[in-house]
C-alpha cells in the first residue's frame, strides 16, 4: 500500500494546503458537474419535447378543421355539379371556412420554430390556391379528385407534424393511443364518411346509380366505415386502460360516435338496401355531415384530454427539475461552504502550531491557547500545551532548588531564571537537578547530593 500511495504522497507533499484542497475540489467537481449536467439536460429535453407536443397538437387541430371544411366543399361541389343548386350556399360557406383555417394553420406552422413544417404547409397552401381559383369551373369528376388529393395531402401533413413534434412518439400509453386516434384512425374514418357523403349525394341528385360500379364503390366505402369504427373503438379501449383517470371523459367522447353508427345504418339501408335509394339528397348529406362533425367533436375531445395530459406532465417535470436543481444547488453550496471552512481552519491550525513550536524553541513557556476542536491538529496543539506546562513546572522546581526566593515569591523572578537557563544550558553547575546526567541512575537529584 505504501508503494502504491508513494506517488500521491510525493505530489501532495510538494503542494501547499490551499493548492491541495483546490486540486481535490477540482477533481471532485468534474464528475459531479458531468452527472448534474446529464440529469438536468434530460429533464430539460423532456420538458421541451412535451412543449413541442402541445404546439404540434394545436397545428394538428387546425389541420383537421381545414380538412373537414375541404371535405364539405368537395361534397357540396359534387352535388352542385350534379344539378342540385341547393348546395351552393354550403359550398361557399365551406370555401370561406377552409380558407380561414388554412390562414391560421400557416401562422401556427410559422411559429413552431423547433420543428420546421413550413415547407409542407406552403405546399398545402399552393394546392389549396390552385383548387380555390378553379372554383366550380371544372367538371365533377376531376374536381372531386382534386379535393380528394388535397385531403390526402392534409392527412400526410398531419402525420409529418405528429412525427416532428414528437406527438407520434409520446411515452405514455394513454396519450400515445389518443394521438394515434387523432392523427390516424379518426381522420381516416372522417374521410371515408365524407367520400360516402359526396358520392351518395351526387348519386341521389342525378336520380340514381348510373351503373353497378357506383353502387359497388359506395358499398365498399360502407364496409370501410364499419371497419374504421371497430378500429377506433379498440383504440379507445386502450386509452381507457392506459389513462384510467380520464375514463369518464373518454367514454363521453365515445358516446358521440352514435351519429356515425346512424349514418352507417342509413347508408346500408337507404342507399344500398334491396328497395333502392330511399332518401333525399339533402337529408342524406346532412346526416353524413352530422356523423363527420361527431368524429370532429370526438377528435376535439381527445385533443383536450391529450392537452391536459401534456400540461400535467410538463408541470410534474418542471417541479422535478426545480427540486433537483434546488437540492443540487443546496448540496453543492453546503459542500463548498464546509470545504472553505475546512480550508480556512486548517491553514489557521497549521499557522498556530508553527507559531507555538517557534515560541517553544525560543524558550517562551508562557504560551496560552484555547483549543476547542477535536481533529488531529487540535490534538497536536493540546500536546504542545501539555509539553509547555510540563517544562514550566520543571523550570520552577529547578529555580527553587538553586536557592531562589521562597516558593511563594518565585513567580516574580521567573523571567530572570529562564534567561539564566537559556544562556547557561551547557554549564553543569546551572543544570536543574532533573537534567543532571546521573539523575536517572542515582534516583534523581536527591541521590547526587
Amino acid at each position: 500500500m505504501a508503494t502504491f500511495l508513494s506517488p500521491a504522497v510525493r505530489l501532495m507533499a510538494r503542494l501547499t494546503i490551499t493548492r491541495k484542497l483546490l486540486l481535490l475540489a477540482i477533481l471532485f467537481l468534474i464528475p459531479l458537474s458531468g452527472a448534474l449536467y446529464a440529469v438536468l439536460s434530460l429533464s430539460v429535453q423532456s420538458i421541451r419535447a412535451s412543449q413541442d407536443e402541445l404546439r404540434g397538437l394545436a397545428i394538428v387541430e387546425r389541420a383537421l378543421d381545414f380538412m373537414r371544411e375541404t371535405q364539405v366543399r368537395r361534397g357540396a361541389a359534387n352535388a352542385v355539379l350534379a344539378g342540385n343548386a341547393a348546395f351552393r350556399a354550403t359550398f361557399d360557406g365551406a370555401d370561406a371556412k377552409a380558407a380561414a383555417h388554412l390562414g391560421a394553420l400557416m401562422q401556427q406552422a410559422g411559429e413552431a420554430a423547433r420543428f420546421d413544417v413550413m415547407p409542407e404547409a406552403r405546399m398545402l397552401e399552393q394546392s389549396w390556391q390552385r383548387m380555390h381559383e378553379t372554383g366550380l369551373k371544372a367538371t365533377a369528376g376531376p374536381l372531386f379528385e382534386t379535393h380528394s388529393a388535397l385531403v390526402k395531402q392534409t392527412r400526410l401533413f398531419i402525420g409529418d407534424v405528429a412525427d416532428r413534434s414528437s406527438l407520434a412518439l409520446d411515452p405514455d400509453s394513454g396519450s400515445y393511443y389518443l394521438v394515434t386516434l387523432m392523427v390516424g384512425q379518426m381522420p381516416k374514418l372522417a374521410e371515408l364518411s365524407a367520400l360516402a357523403r359526396g358520392r351518395g349525394a351526387a348519386i341521389i341528385s342525378q336520380g340514381g346509380y348510373s351503373d353497378a360500379a357506383q353502387q359497388a364503390e359506395l358499398a365498399a366505402l360502407g364496409e370501410q366505415i364499419q371497419d374504421g369504427l371497430e378500429s377506433v373503438r379498440r383504440d379507445i379501449d386502450r386509452v381507457r386502460r392506459g389513462a384510467p383517470a380520464y375514463r369518464p371523459r373518454v367514454e363521453g367522447a365515445l358516446a358521440q360516435l352514435a351519429a356515425m353508427d346512424a349514418f352507417y345504418r342509413t347508408l346500408k339501408e337507404k342507399m344500398l338496401g334491396s328497395g333502392g335509394i330511399a332518401i333525399e339528397a339533402k337529408p342524406y348529406f346532412d346526416e353524413a355531415t352530422a356523423a363527420i362533425n361527431a368524429v370532429s367533436s370526438v377528435n376535439k375531445a381527445f385533443s383536450g384530454i391529450a392537452r391536459d395530459m401534456l400540461a400535467q406532465r410538463i408541470d410534474a417535470e418542471m417541479l422535478q427539475l426545480e427540486v433537483l436543481a434546488g437540492v443540487a444547488l443546496l448540496a453543492v453550496g453546503a459542500a463548498f461552504y464546509l470545504f472553505a471552512g475546512f480550508s480556512h481552519g486548517m491553514r489557521e491550525d497549521v499557522r498556530q502550531v508553527a507559531s507555538m513550536v517557534e515560541r517553544i524553541n525560543a524558550g517562551d513557556l508562557a504560551i496560552t491557547l484555547a483549543v476547542r476542536g477535536s481533529d488531529e491538529l487540535s490534538h497536536v496543539k493540546r500536546h504542545l500545551l501539555s509539553l509547555v506546562r510540563g517544562r514550566g513546572v520543571r523550570h520552577r522546581r529547578g529555580w527553587r532548588d538553586l536557592g531562589g526566593p521562597r516558593a511563594a515569591d518565585h513567580g516574580r523572578d521567573r523571567g530572570r531564571f529562564e534567561a539564566h537557563c537559556r544562556h547557561h544550558r551547557g554549564d553543569r553547575r546551572h543544570r536543574v537537578p532533573d537534567q543532571h546526567p546521573g539523575a536517572q541512575r542515582g534516583g534523581g537529584s536527591g541521590a547526587r547530593r
